[in-house]
């Protein structure tokens, strides 16, 4: 079929199918402009009756830029969202949040004009949608209003940010001022459940061993799961774990080795004399770089990770997510007095309450506090 210029077929997130016209251009001012119309093919008897809507829409559409008589509507929010991905790049795992707070709300006004939005509409939506929801994803949720408004703005059009003009709401959940943890009968469940992970594929019973070794590094450590996920052979010796690099994403794969999460998460970690032998364990039954990886040697992604402790924890009753045993080693470190400053340096915190008057801790104040620590 002959493409025709300016006219893209599109389909919703339901699956329905229209056109989509799209013609940018620049405006007697030399401001570049973007007309958009769109065709749904259902309204139609068939498909090339809603292709020759579509093209006669186009035809006129550039008789009139010609002739400096278009009026340009403005895009809907949907359209809008949809050149995000083009005009605001991010990450992929950055961009599945996005999706998220979407779906949670905006696309109500998926197909409504960004001009016919009041602020009286876009307060009501983020009122509705911070019911049980934290201060953190209510923030994050005004922030996507904003940028769609931002897209606008960058395409040419003159509206009014009116996300700039709402109050966010204060978040209705209670605030637990404790951190979880578990307890060491849970996580001798999930480490049981992972040696003998059930299943045919082995591609999945390799993915519960190296997450059987990634809760056991945690467990020791106090690393976080992508510290943890990018460790090479390198980075491990018999007193210290190196830490100097993490997992994240990135615009076109959702797990790629990448700086730590802050300056402050370069650090030494001391071993502990129980995890020694396991470490070594682990760098004799893997050859890859990193040493945690898939069967394939791809790197094992946070949505793999989650999902297969997610199904144990299904299977067994009980709530275990990785971050607790983060939380132990803070909870462990505190209660045997170790200094602040120590502290810190062990887990890789980037605390704002800590001043510069604070020494960092030695070698030895480390050692002394991971070797000292009581696992049974």
């Amino acid at each position: 079929m002959k493409h025709e210029k300016y006219i893209y077929e599109r389909k919703t997130k339901k699956g329905s199918k229209y056109f989509q016209i799209q013609i940018t251009f620049k405006d007697e001012y030399g401001q570049n402009k973007t007309f958009y119309e769109s065709v749904q093919i259902s309204d139609y008897p068939s498909r090339s009756m809603a292709l020759k809507m579509a093209i006669a829409i186009r035809d006129k559409a550039l008789y009139e830029i010609q002739t400096n008589r278009i009026i340009i509507a403005s895009p809907t929010v949907g359209q809008l969202y949809q050149k995000m991905d083009e005009l605001i790049p991010c990450t992929l795992g950055t961009k599945r949040g996005y999706d998220s707070l979407y779906r949670g709300g905006i696309n109500k006004f998926e197909n409504v004009q960004i001009s016919k939005i009041t602020t009286a509409d876009i307060q009501k939506n983020i009122n509705e949608y911070a019911e049980n929801k934290s201060d953190e994803r209510i923030h994050r949720y005004v922030i996507l209003w904003s940028k769609i408004y931002k897209v606008a703005l960058m395409l040419g059009y003159d509206v009014v940010d009116r996300s700039k003009m709402v109050i966010a709401p204060k978040s209705k959940k209670i605030k637990s001022k404790k951190k979880a943890t578990c307890n060491q009968d849970t996580l001798n469940i999930v480490l049981d459940y992972l040696a003998s992970y059930e299943t045919e594929s082995n591609t999945l019973k390799h993915r519960a061993r190296m997450i059987w070794y990634l809760i056991i590094i945690m467990n020791y450590t106090g690393m976080r799961p992508a510290e943890v996920l990018a460790l090479n052979a390198e980075d491990i010796t018999n007193d210290y774990i190196s830490v100097n690099k993490s997992i994240g994403s990135s615009k076109d794969e959702t797990a790629v080795v990448k700086t730590t999460k802050t300056p402050q998460s370069i650090r030494q970690v001391p071993i502990h004399p129980d995890l020694l032998p396991i470490l070594k364990q682990l760098k004799q039954e893997q050859k890859t770089s990193p040493l945690l990886t898939n069967l394939d040697g791809s790197l094992i992604e946070p949505l793999q990770r989650c999902n297969m402790i997610t199904n144990i924890c299904e299977k067994a009753g009980i709530k275990f997510n990785l971050y607790m045993l983060r939380h132990n080693m803070a909870t462990d470190l505190i209660n045997m007095n170790i200094s602040q400053r120590t502290v810190v340096d062990i887990l890789g915190h980037a605390s704002f309450n800590m001043s510069l008057e604070y020494a960092r801790s030695t070698e030895e104040d480390r050692k002394k506090a991971v070797d000292s620590r009581k696992l049974n």
